[in-house]
């Protein structure tokens, strides 16, 4: 993620840690939803706080994109490796979702 490259201190980035495990504590069951979704389908596109986001899964990770403000086209942002298995993704997807939706989200918190 492009956010950690803006912290300016330990502090900023444990704030920015605390707030990924909230996510995904108090949304543990939409991402397990999302990752089951995600499997079957291969993509899914969805909306964050008015952003509209796309994660893409190939063979052995997933991608996260999101819109170049310019043309509004998807563009890569990050990928995560996590294996060939389904059940590697199903138990790792839902720790990236919330990490992704916080750098999305932590700045305008």
């Amino acid at each position: 993620m492009e956010a950690h490259k803006e912290f300016d201190d330990r502090s900023t980035e444990a704030q920015f840690w605390n707030f990924a495990s909230q996510l995904y504590t108090e949304n543990t069951s939409r991402y397990e939803a999302q990752a089951q979704e995600l499997i079957k389908k291969r993509t899914i596109k969805l909306e964050l706080q008015g952003i509209p986001v796309r994660y893409r899964l190939n063979l052995t990770g997933c991608w996260f994109e999101i819109p170049d403000n310019a043309n509004k086209e998807f563009y890569k942002k990050t990928w995560n490796r996590f294996g060939f298995g389904k059940s590697a993704k199903l138990k790792a997807l839902p720790a990236f979702f919330a990490h992704t939706e916080a750098g999305l989200l932590f700045k305008s918190r």
